[in-house]
Formats: structure tokens, sequence, C-alpha cells
């Protein structure tokens, strides 16, 4: 065969939605002794919201309203405007081309032109080499050689999946107006007929989950966080019904609740790993049609993220370990190929909203990057000198 001299990547396989919870995403270890450079800006990290369980809530005027639906949707803008996470969207569903017919440089046995078919449809070979297999069962055997049956897996989840998902539980809620029209879980209101009611206070407690999707395990767990905010809310009994929980002062307490919870887990994250935020961001290697697979190559995450043209990154090739079939059972591991030593840099060439084309191509060896390697921040593009104020003249 030939000398494996060609850094590149190759995928087989379309890019499929993103998994809402199952999926991988280990590999945050640190693959590059570089610290980033301090700055104001954080890398969000990706990631899927899951449901928030809540109970349903009883109004004045005797409507139930599915107050499930209600923390569910002002959850998923709070998640959209926290300082730390981006809500994952699905990439594009990109078929790579037919793999190439080029003859390797020796005749290969037809035990090894077998594995090499195996490998092309997982896309982590070339015509002209075989690449180190990623995906070992849970007995550390690889997934693919020479006697496994020639049938594809789906290995997407390696790449299109994100870091993170996060879900909950609204444990208590109330919004008091007294005299028996407080509203909530476990509040049976008397009719208000056709009385306006003023609301002072509103209170909730917010216990939230933080999940690396493909393990299947909890990667944090917070404490329910318990808020209270003064209101000024004065309605009449036509005034009460669903939209009064999206457009009335109690809506804003809510978020502002859900905020503190997401600020709380967060800080319990970064306390149990790297008090810098940007140095525990992470992502994944993905398959780009347009990308040329020597100099350059494709990360998920991009403006969304804060990822900007300039910016250095480190990929490190990971070994996946499943319980099963890869994909379609729980991760068990992903283990960097060398922990301390990246497989290679790049800079960003081209930030789209969802994804980032890295060139500037810098390997530390003679290895080939695979799809699914992690990604971490090396540091962020020096911005440009402020420019000096004009003269004055007199």
């Amino acid at each position: 065969m030939k000398d494996i001299s060609k850094k590149s990547i190759k995928t087989g396989g379309a890019i499929t939605a993103l998994l809402v919870v199952g999926g991988l995403n280990m590999g945050n270890q640190g693959c590059t002794t570089t610290p980033p450079v301090s700055d104001a800006r954080v890398l969000k990290m990706g990631t899927t919201v899951g449901q928030i369980q809540a109970q349903n809530v009883t109004l004045p005027s005797g409507e139930v309203v599915d107050f499930p639906y209600v923390a569910n949707a002002l959850f998923y803008n709070e998640v959209i405007a926290s300082a730390n996470m981006a809500v994952a969207t699905p990439l594009p569903v990109i078929t790579p081309p037919a793999a190439a017919t080029t003859s390797v440089a020796t005749t290969p046995s037809t035990a090894d032109q077998k594995r090499i078919e195996v490998l092309k449809s997982y896309g982590l070979v070339s015509a002209e080499y075989i690449s180190e297999v990623p995906m070992k069962n849970f007995n550390g055997v690889h997934m693919m050689d020479a006697s496994s049956p020639v049938v594809p897996a789906n290995i997407t989840c390696t790449y299109a999946t994100p870091e993170f998902s996060i879900g909950g539980n609204v444990v208590d809620f109330s919004a008091t107006a007294g005299g028996g029209l407080d509203i909530g879980f476990g509040t049976t209101p008397s009719s208000m007929g056709n009385v306006g009611v003023t609301y002072s206070q509103t209170a909730l407690s917010l216990a939230l989950q933080l999940d690396r999707p493909l393990t299947q395990l909890p990667l944090q767990v917070g404490d329910a966080t318990s808020y209270q905010q003064s209101i000024s809310a004065n309605l009449s009994v036509g005034e009460i019904g669903l939209n009064f929980f999206f457009t009335s002062a109690i809506s804003d307490a809510i978020k502002s609740a859900m905020d503190s919870a997401i600020s709380s887990i967060i800080t319990a994250y970064t306390a149990a790993r790297n008090p810098d935020w940007n140095q525990d961001w992470s992502s994944k290697v993905v398959y780009c049609q347009n990308c040329d697979n020597d100099t350059h190559i494709a990360i998920r995450g991009g403006a969304q993220n804060g990822i900007k043209v300039g910016d250095t990154f480190a990929i490190s090739n990971l070994n996946y370990q499943w319980v099963g079939a890869p994909c379609s059972s729980a991760l068990v591991s992903s283990i960097p190929d060398n922990p301390t030593v990246p497989t290679a840099t790049g800079v960003v060439q081209y930030v789209d909203d969802n994804f980032s084309v890295l060139g500037n191509m810098v390997y530390s060896g003679n290895s080939i990057i695979r799809v699914g390697a992690n990604v971490t921040l090396v540091s962020f593009v020096t911005p440009p000198p402020a420019a000096s104020p004009a003269p004055t003249t007199n």
C-alpha cells in the first residue's frame, strides 16, 4: 500500500438531523498544552434542549392551562439567550460522492480487499490507504475486521450530536394575588367573577440536568433553584388565560427563574472541571463536500457558537468504544490517540451559522484526521489594534 503521507478525512453516509437525546459527546479532554488567550468572548457549547417537566395550572376562571407547554416554550428561549450554550441545529444533509476506484499500490488479499470495502462504506478510508479504525465494542475488539459483514454502520452521531443536552423539572410554581385567587401547582383558586385581580409575587423552583447525549448518563445535576420575584400585574377575568403567561410580568419572572437555574448548573459544571469555560469547550470534525480534504476540514460550530475567522483550534482523533454497535448503543468512552499532543491544528478560514472551515493545517505527525475527531480551542484571533483618533486642527 502507499506510504500514508497524505492527511485527509473521508466520511460515508449522509449527515443527518441531530439526535435529540441519544448520542455522543465525550472527548472534552484537553488536547493541547497551550491555553487559550483570555478574551471577553465566550464560545457557546452546542446543546439540545430536552423536556421541562411540569404540572398543569388551574386559573381563577376555572380554565386549566397546559403549563408544561408554557415552561418548555420559555425555557427554549432562555437557552438560546444563554451565554454558554447555543441551541444545536441540524447540519445540511450532504451525501458524500461515491468512493474513488483508484487502485492501491499493491494488490491486497481478498480479506484485505473486503476490509477496504467495509472501511470505505464507513467513510474511514480512501482508495489509497486504510485508516485506523476508531470503533471498538465493549471487549475492545474492533467493530470492523476482515470477518465483519459488509454492512455500513451509522456513525453520524460521532459528529452530528451536540455536546450537551439540557432539561429538567419545575418543582414548584405559584403566583400570588391573595384572597384565594392564587394560581400554581396544587392550588384551586376561587372564582374571580368580574373583579380585577392584582398579582404581587411569583415563585418558581426549577431543577436542571446536563447530559452528554451518547453516554446516556447525566453530566451535571443541579439542585432545585428557587426564585421569587415581586411583580405588578393588574388583570381582569378576561385577561387571565394562556397568553397571561407570555405577555404579563409573570412570564418575565418565569424566565428570570430559568436564567438563574441555567447559571447555577453552568457554575457547578465549571467548578467540577476547568474554570475557564473556553478551555472546556469542544466540538467535532464533520464531513464537508466542498472542503479540500488535504488542507481544509470542517467542524460543527459557527457564528452562533461565537467562532470567528482567524481563531485557532486543535484537532484530536478519538477512539470510540461502544457497548454494542456504533451509535445504536451507549458510548463507553472516547479516548484520544494522544492525550497530550493534538493530531493537528488549524485556523478558521470561513464561518457559517452552524459550521466552520479550518485551513493552514499543521500536523503533529503522519496522522489522518478522522471524522468525529475532537475540536478544542487553542487561541482567539488577535483583534486589530484600535485606530488612533484623527488629529484635530484648529
